[in-house]
């Protein structure tokens, strides 16, 4: 019995390395997908700032202002997915202490406890995905409208 609680705690363990990994990797993902899109949006702004030099008034500067604190709220948004995300790995990290030499009791609630703050990684994520598609998105199709139509081209195009 001895030895099959041995093999099953390393089994345990080797897991929860894996994952610890595996979250490890993805949070370096997620943060460089982030300061991707920030710094689009960044580049973005610059150069419908440039284009409203060059063409004063052809874009509305509510239109730009609108974008500026969208690139803010998407900021925060960020910001509150790196802290879910921070608060998970330690709850998750802790189950790494229960593993094995503990009551099976403290490690299931360990990771229960990991668990409920991976939905609030997940609805930080779903938070910043909508943001983007139903906000940052349309309001930079504006300003391109905006654009073309200084430029005698069709609205529609993209």
């Amino acid at each position: 019995k001895e030895k099959f609680t041995q093999e099953r705690c390393a089994k345990i363990e080797e897991k929860i390395k894996e994952r610890s990994a595996e979250f490890a990797e993805k949070k370096e993902k997620h943060a460089n997908v982030y300061n991707n899109l920030l710094a689009r949006i960044d580049k973005f702004i610059t150069r419908f700032e440039a284009f409203n030099t060059a063409n004063p008034g052809k874009i509305t500067p509510e239109s730009i202002a609108k974008l500026k604190a969208d690139r803010d709220q998407l900021a925060k948004l960020i910001a509150d997915f790196k802290t879910n995300y921070a608060d998970y790995f330690a709850k998750f990290s802790v189950a790494k202490n229960f593993t094995c030499g503990e009551t099976e009791g403290q490690f299931r609630s360990s990771l229960v406890d990991a668990k409920g703050y991976l939905k609030g990684v997940h609805a930080a994520a779903a938070n910043i995905r909508q943001f983007v598609r139903e906000t940052i998105h349309p309001d930079l199709l504006d300003i391109k409208k905006q654009i073309a139509k200084a430029k005698g081209e069709t609205a529609d195009q993209d």
